[in-house]
């Protein structure tokens, strides 16, 4: 999902926030469950991940 996700960003690069998007995309797993437990919205969660890889280049 990691190198999903770089390639469709078109990064030259495989970076945490590649790892950390691959982790959100699944709409079932444990990092879905995890994150509905602490009420942390894993779209909200995926913006600001790549708003924040979009500020670092």
């Amino acid at each position: 999902q990691a190198l999903r996700e770089a390639l469709r960003r078109r990064d030259r690069r495989l970076g945490t926030e590649h790892l950390l998007l691959g982790l959100l995309r699944p709409p079932v797993g444990a990092v879905p469950r995890l994150l509905d437990r602490l009420d942390v919205e894993p779209e909200r969660l995926a913006a600001l991940v790549q708003v924040e890889a979009a500020a670092r280049g």
